[in-house]
């Protein structure tokens, strides 16, 4: 987190308030994986982080490499955030094509692409049983039940009054930042919420309606 927000803002200070707030105040991530048990979703998400830093704030086909192998590395950990993986690449390499920002687009579809070959021994045979997924608990809902209004309570208090002079303060530096690195970080924000609404909500209720096999346990 310190090291992406040193690339996008530019400035020690703010970087070092993001990797704070990330590991001490946001409720359900970082350090908090492991008081609730999210511990496959902390190292996937860790390693995210790891591969965009490598692909956005390096240069050079080595840290392209180590991106690709990263990436890679999010395949075996953890089945959801490899579908926000694949939702995310091509998010983003599609946005980079159509903003004219053709050299970033082809060296994220190549690391992209390079880590799909890299794990491709699984993820063949992984997608040859997609016809078995009604064998699986993937049908069903094992996890918490979150309201729409419950929302900031999750995400914490604090850390969510903190999003809004976070972006006031975008706002007005806008022009200070390449459009580049805000267009990833719009596409990035997007991806992730509507992943969430999508799995939080409209499969759950789809999955509820089709095989009535959706638990909501409360804690």
């Amino acid at each position: 987190v310190y090291v992406i927000g040193k690339n996008f803002f530019g400035r020690d200070s703010l970087a070092r308030a993001s990797a704070f707030a990330y590991a001490f105040i946001a409720n359900l991530g970082s350090l908090d994986y492991y008081r609730w048990g999210g511990l496959p979703n902390e190292t996937a998400m860790t390693l995210l982080l790891t591969a965009f830093a490598l692909v956005w704030c390096a240069h050079g086909r080595a840290s392209g490499i180590f991106a690709a192998i990263t990436f890679a590395s999010i395949y075996f950990v953890h089945h959801h955030s490899m579908l926000v993986v694949f939702l995310l690449a091509a998010s983003i390499i599609s946005a980079l094509w159509f903003t004219a920002q053709r050299a970033d687009a082809r060296r994220f579809a190549a690391i992209f692409a390079l880590s799909l070959g890299i794990a491709s021994f699984w993820l063949v045979p992984y997608a040859l049983r997609i016809g078995k997924l009604s064998e699986t608990l993937v049908t069903g809902f094992w996890i918490f039940f979150v309201r729409p209004w419950e929302i900031p309570t999750e995400l914490g208090v604090v850390f969510t009054l903190l999003i809004i002079p976070g972006l006031i303060a975008l706002a007005r530096d806008w022009s200070r930042w390449r459009a580049t690195r805000v267009l990833i970080w719009e596409v990035w924000t997007g991806v992730l919420l509507a992943a969430f609404f999508f799995l939080e909500y409209v499969y759950r209720a789809l999955t509820k309606l089709l095989t009535g096999n959706a638990v909501a346990r409360r804690r």
